[in-house]
Protein backbone atom coordinates (compact mmCIF):
# COMPACT_ATOMS: atom_id res chain seq x y z
CA UNK A 1 0.00 0.00 0.00
CA UNK A 2 1.13 3.42 -0.96
CA UNK A 3 1.31 6.59 1.63
CA UNK A 4 -1.22 8.03 -0.63
CA UNK A 5 -3.42 4.63 -0.46
CA UNK A 6 -3.18 4.75 3.20
CA UNK A 7 -3.94 8.34 3.59
CA UNK A 8 -7.26 6.96 1.58
CA UNK A 9 -7.96 4.42 3.98
CA UNK A 10 -7.72 6.60 6.97
CA UNK A 11 -10.23 9.09 5.32
CA UNK A 12 -12.80 6.27 5.24
CA UNK A 13 -12.12 5.18 8.29
CA UNK A 14 -12.81 9.03 9.77
CA UNK A 15 -16.03 9.14 7.51
CA UNK A 16 -17.29 6.13 8.82
CA UNK A 17 -16.18 7.35 11.79
CA UNK A 18 -18.50 10.83 11.43
CA UNK A 19 -21.34 8.74 9.48
CA UNK A 20 -21.60 6.63 13.32
CA UNK A 21 -21.45 9.92 14.99
CA UNK A 22 -24.10 11.32 12.94
CA UNK A 23 -26.44 8.34 14.39
CA UNK A 24 -25.70 8.67 18.08
CA UNK A 25 -26.27 12.43 18.02
CA UNK A 26 -29.67 12.02 16.21
CA UNK A 27 -30.03 9.26 18.94
CA UNK A 28 -29.18 11.97 21.67
CA UNK A 29 -31.37 15.12 21.23
CA UNK A 30 -34.38 13.81 22.99
CA UNK A 31 -32.73 12.75 25.89
CA UNK A 32 -30.89 16.14 25.87
CA UNK A 33 -34.28 17.95 25.57
CA UNK A 34 -34.68 20.86 29.56
CA UNK A 35 -30.83 20.92 29.06
CA UNK A 36 -30.26 24.75 27.67
CA UNK A 37 -27.36 24.33 26.32
CA UNK A 38 -26.14 20.68 25.96
CA UNK A 39 -29.24 20.21 23.52
CA UNK A 40 -28.18 23.10 21.52
CA UNK A 41 -24.59 22.35 21.41
CA UNK A 42 -25.40 18.94 20.33
CA UNK A 43 -27.71 20.13 17.62
CA UNK A 44 -24.94 22.68 16.31
CA UNK A 45 -22.57 19.83 16.51
CA UNK A 46 -24.68 17.24 14.27
CA UNK A 47 -24.30 19.98 11.80
CA UNK A 48 -20.81 20.13 12.05
CA UNK A 49 -20.35 16.28 11.28
CA UNK A 50 -22.34 16.19 8.72
CA UNK A 51 -20.04 18.92 7.28
CA UNK A 52 -17.08 17.04 8.08
CA UNK A 53 -18.73 14.11 6.48
CA UNK A 54 -18.95 16.32 3.35
CA UNK A 55 -15.03 17.26 3.60
CA UNK A 56 -14.06 14.30 3.91
CA UNK A 57 -15.87 12.54 0.92
CA UNK A 58 -14.22 15.51 -0.87
CA UNK A 59 -10.90 14.67 0.03
CA UNK A 60 -11.00 10.95 -1.19
CA UNK A 61 -12.50 11.72 -4.14
CA UNK A 62 -10.14 14.60 -4.84
CA UNK A 63 -6.98 12.22 -4.03
CA UNK A 64 -8.74 9.86 -6.61
CA UNK A 65 -10.15 7.44 -4.08
CA UNK A 66 -13.69 5.92 -3.43
CA UNK A 67 -15.78 5.80 -0.15
CA UNK A 68 -15.96 2.46 1.35
CA UNK A 69 -19.04 0.69 2.35
CA UNK A 70 -16.44 -0.89 4.94
CA UNK A 71 -17.10 0.25 8.78
CA UNK A 72 -13.69 -0.24 9.62
CA UNK A 73 -11.91 -0.48 13.11
CA UNK A 74 -12.76 3.52 13.81
CA UNK A 75 -16.83 2.83 13.20
CA UNK A 76 -16.71 0.12 15.50
CA UNK A 77 -14.60 1.89 17.81
CA UNK A 78 -17.84 4.76 17.92
CA UNK A 79 -20.01 1.02 18.43
CA UNK A 80 -18.05 0.42 21.21
CA UNK A 81 -18.39 3.90 22.83
CA UNK A 82 -22.11 4.09 21.69
CA UNK A 83 -22.91 0.90 24.02
CA UNK A 84 -20.92 2.36 26.98
CA UNK A 85 -24.14 4.91 26.89
CA UNK A 86 -26.73 2.45 26.96
CA UNK A 87 -27.83 1.89 30.63
CA UNK A 88 -30.94 2.78 33.12
CA UNK A 89 -32.49 5.97 31.74
CA UNK A 90 -32.15 7.72 35.29
CA UNK A 91 -28.30 8.04 34.40
CA UNK A 92 -28.74 7.93 30.38
CA UNK A 93 -27.63 11.43 30.16
CA UNK A 94 -24.49 11.17 31.76
CA UNK A 95 -23.50 8.02 30.08
CA UNK A 96 -23.82 10.10 26.82
CA UNK A 97 -21.67 12.67 28.18
CA UNK A 98 -19.02 10.76 29.60
CA UNK A 99 -19.39 8.67 25.55
CA UNK A 100 -19.48 11.62 23.75
CA UNK A 101 -16.24 13.21 25.55
CA UNK A 102 -14.32 10.00 25.25
CA UNK A 103 -15.52 10.03 21.53
CA UNK A 104 -14.44 13.60 20.16
CA UNK A 105 -10.69 12.60 21.52
CA UNK A 106 -10.82 9.75 19.82
CA UNK A 107 -11.99 11.80 16.51
CA UNK A 108 -9.15 14.69 17.20
CA UNK A 109 -6.59 11.31 17.44
CA UNK A 110 -7.87 10.84 13.67
CA UNK A 111 -7.59 13.72 12.40
CA UNK A 112 -4.28 14.71 13.93
CA UNK A 113 -3.19 10.93 12.51
CA UNK A 114 -4.77 11.78 8.91
CA UNK A 115 -3.11 15.56 9.09
CA UNK A 116 0.21 14.20 9.81
CA UNK A 117 0.16 11.95 6.70
CA UNK A 118 -1.40 14.30 4.78
CA UNK A 119 1.95 16.98 6.28
CA UNK A 120 3.90 14.29 4.90
CA UNK A 121 2.72 13.62 1.40
CA UNK A 122 2.07 17.06 0.82
CA UNK A 123 -1.78 17.39 0.71
CA UNK A 124 -2.55 20.44 1.66
CA UNK A 125 -6.41 20.71 1.16
CA UNK A 126 -6.55 17.61 3.27
CA UNK A 127 -4.04 19.56 6.03
CA UNK A 128 -6.89 22.24 6.31
CA UNK A 129 -9.94 20.21 6.44
CA UNK A 130 -7.94 18.35 9.05
CA UNK A 131 -7.14 21.83 10.78
CA UNK A 132 -11.02 22.67 10.65
CA UNK A 133 -12.38 19.39 11.89
CA UNK A 134 -9.97 19.34 14.78
CA UNK A 135 -10.78 22.87 15.90
CA UNK A 136 -14.71 21.83 16.04
CA UNK A 137 -13.88 18.10 17.75
CA UNK A 138 -11.64 20.07 20.43
CA UNK A 139 -14.52 22.89 20.75
CA UNK A 140 -17.02 19.82 21.38
CA UNK A 141 -14.71 18.19 23.42
CA UNK A 142 -14.23 21.54 25.69
CA UNK A 143 -17.81 21.92 26.23
CA UNK A 144 -18.66 18.42 26.90
CA UNK A 145 -15.63 18.81 29.95
CA UNK A 146 -17.44 22.07 31.16
CA UNK A 147 -20.98 20.36 31.12
CA UNK A 148 -20.36 16.69 32.54
CA UNK A 149 -20.19 18.30 36.22
CA UNK A 150 -23.87 19.49 35.55
CA UNK A 151 -25.19 16.72 34.11
CA UNK A 152 -23.66 14.51 36.85
CA UNK A 153 -25.16 17.05 39.35
CA UNK A 154 -28.68 17.03 38.48
CA UNK A 155 -28.87 13.15 37.96
CA UNK A 156 -27.51 12.72 41.51
CA UNK A 157 -30.04 15.28 42.69
CA UNK A 158 -32.64 13.67 40.61
CA UNK A 159 -31.88 10.44 42.40
CA UNK A 160 -32.23 11.52 45.67
CA UNK A 161 -34.83 13.03 45.51
CA UNK A 162 -33.64 16.74 45.52
CA UNK A 163 -36.37 18.87 43.04
CA UNK A 164 -34.69 21.05 41.40
CA UNK A 165 -36.83 24.41 39.21
CA UNK A 166 -33.77 24.67 37.05
CA UNK A 167 -33.71 22.11 34.43
CA UNK A 168 -30.30 24.56 33.39
CA UNK A 169 -28.35 23.29 35.59
CA UNK A 170 -26.67 20.77 34.10
CA UNK A 171 -25.41 23.98 31.63
CA UNK A 172 -23.42 24.90 34.43
CA UNK A 173 -19.87 23.46 35.76
CA UNK A 174 -19.62 22.09 39.52
CA UNK A 175 -16.35 22.34 40.63
CA UNK A 176 -16.09 21.40 44.12
CA UNK A 177 -12.39 20.92 45.80
CA UNK A 178 -11.35 17.45 45.96
CA UNK A 179 -13.15 16.03 48.83
CA UNK A 180 -15.24 18.83 49.26
CA UNK A 181 -19.19 18.43 49.65
CA UNK A 182 -21.16 20.38 47.20
CA UNK A 183 -23.10 21.50 50.12
CA UNK A 184 -21.89 24.56 51.79
CA UNK A 185 -20.74 24.70 54.97
CA UNK A 186 -21.43 20.85 55.32
CA UNK A 187 -17.80 18.48 56.51
CA UNK A 188 -17.40 15.33 54.54
CA UNK A 189 -18.11 12.80 56.60
CA UNK A 190 -15.37 10.83 55.61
Amino acid sequence: MTGKEQLISWLNDAYAMEKSQHKILQSQLDDAKGFGDLHSHLEEHLQETITQCDRLQQCIESLGGKLSGMKGASGSFMGTIQGMAIGSSDDKLVKHAMADFAAEHYEIAMYETIKTAAEELGFREVVEMCDDSIREEQDMADFLREQLPGVVTAVVQAAAGVETTEPERAARPVEPAFGERIDEGEEDAT
